[in-house]
C-alpha cells in the first residue's frame, strides 16, 4: 500500500531568503555610498578645475609682469594679461587679480568657490615682483597643491 507523501518539491526561494538578500544588498549599497561620498568627489573635481585656471592666470601674470614696466597698471585685469575671465568655471566660482597696490611687492591670482557646507575654498598664486618667485596659497580646501 502506498502512503501519501507530504513532501513538496521546492522550486525557488522562500520569502525569508529573499528578504535577507535584499537587506544585505541594501547594507552594502549604503556602505559604498558613504565610502565614495559623491559630494566630496564633486568638490575635489571643482578644486582641480580651479587649480588649473589659477595656474594659467598665474603663468599669464608672470609673462605680463616680466614684459611690462608697471605691473600695477598694466597687469591688473584679465584683458590686460590676455586671459578670458574664467568665473563660473566651475559653477559658482570666482577669480580675481589682486594688484601690487593692495599687496605691496607682489601680485596675486585668486580663485574661490563655496563648499557644500557653506565655507569658502580659496586657491591662489602670489608672484613676487622683484624675484618672480611664486608661492601657492590654499585655504579651507579638500585637496592640496
Amino acid at each position: 500500500m502506498n502512503l501519501p507523501s507530504f513532501q513538496k518539491k521546492s522550486f525557488g526561494f522562500t520569502l525569508i531568503e529573499l528578504l535577507v538578500v535584499i537587506v544585505v544588498i541594501g547594507i552594502l549599497a549604503g556602505v559604498i555610498i558613504v565610502v565614495i561620498n559623491p559630494n566630496l568627489q564633486q568638490e575635489k573635481a571643482k578644486e582641480g578645475v580651479i587649480k588649473g585656471n589659477v595656474d594659467k592666470i598665474g603663468q599669464a601674470l608672470i609673462a605680463c609682469v616680466s614684459s611690462n614696466g608697471d605691473p600695477g597698471t598694466n597687469c591688473d585685469t584679465f584683458d590686460k594679461i590676455g586671459v578670458i575671465d574664467p568665473s563660473n568655471s566651475p559653477v559658482d566660482s570666482t577669480y580675481q587679480i589682486i594688484p601690487p597696490a593692495v599687496l605691496g611687492t607682489s601680485i596675486q591670482a585668486l580663485g574661490t568657490y563655496t563648499l557644500s557646507d557653506g565655507s569658502i575654498c580659496s586657491l591662489g598664486i602670489n608672484i613676487d615682483l622683484g624675484s618672480f618667485n611664486t608661492n601657492r596659497t590654499m585655504s579651507n580646501c579638500h585637496t592640496s597643491w
